[in-house]
């Protein structure tokens, strides 16, 4: 987009040039540089809403590890002693106490499969 006054390819002297085409290579200058910013503003709004976007989706992420660590972490520490007293009365039941006798209950439950 560059006006054919400021193509390279022309070599022209500035002593030569006449004050009218001088005062619209500056206005065209000025009208490119309006573009330009105009431009850089609309890519500076499309940054920022790209940038509040990108840190969202870091926050997001964050916070689903969150949702799924969190629950096992606190499995791990706080279910074996509940599951240990919830199992308590059904050993007691079976009698499973004792390690011994808990080998001999499998051997009684053999035993009666077989009779």
């Amino acid at each position: 987009m560059v006006p054919k006054s400021l193509n390279k390819n022309k070599s022209t002297n500035r002593s030569s040039q006449s004050p009218q085409s001088t005062n619209q290579q500056i206005l065209e200058l000025r009208k490119l540089v309006e573009e330009n910013l105009e431009v850089s503003k609309k890519l500076l709004e499309t940054n920022d809403k790209l940038r509040h976007w990108i840190i969202f989706q870091r926050i997001w992420t964050v916070l689903k590890l969150l949702i799924i660590i969190v629950p096992l972490i606190l499995g791990a520490i706080y279910l074996p002693p509940l599951l240990s007293q919830a199992i308590e009365p059904y050993k007691e039941l079976l009698n499973l106490g004792q390690g011994a006798d808990s080998l001999n209950f499998i051997d009684q439950l053999n035993e009666k499969i077989n009779q």
